[in-house]
């Protein structure tokens, strides 16, 4: 769980990410971004199966943006941009990163840096 001030009010929104049971064998786990509302938190933004996090430096509507990859595999992650707008977050941007290709040889080998493309767009 971490406290991070997404939109420069001065109070710090929640983002928790579950462990343990409700989690994929891959390691992606439900996460949560929470905004206290009052006394209460509401949800602004819900992904049933993330590996990673990153808020970016970049705003939209006064929030920082969020980055959530997902693992697919070893070897390949699903990256998610999200943006603020109409009270929550929104998925604005969808890409694949591959860290292997299959060579002319048939054989698997690394890459040195991913490579990055539109979902789907391999």
């Amino acid at each position: 769980m971490e406290f991070i001030d997404l939109n420069n009010d001065g109070v710090p929104e929640v983002i928790a990410q579950l462990s343990g049971d409700a989690c994929s064998p891959t390691g992606n786990c439900p996460l949560y971004i929470l905004q206290k509302v009052g006394a209460d938190y509401r949800v602004i933004l819900e992904k049933g199966a993330a590996h990673t996090v990153t808020v970016q430096k970049t705003r939209s509507h006064g929030y920082l943006d969020v980055a959530v990859g997902m693992h697919g595999s070893a070897t390949e992650q699903g990256l998610f941009v999200y943006q603020f707008r109409e009270g929550r977050y929104w998925r604005t941007g969808c890409y694949d990163a591959f860290f292997t290709y299959i060579g002319k040889d048939g054989e698997e080998h690394e890459l040195k840096e991913p490579l990055i493309t539109a979902c789907g767009k391999e």
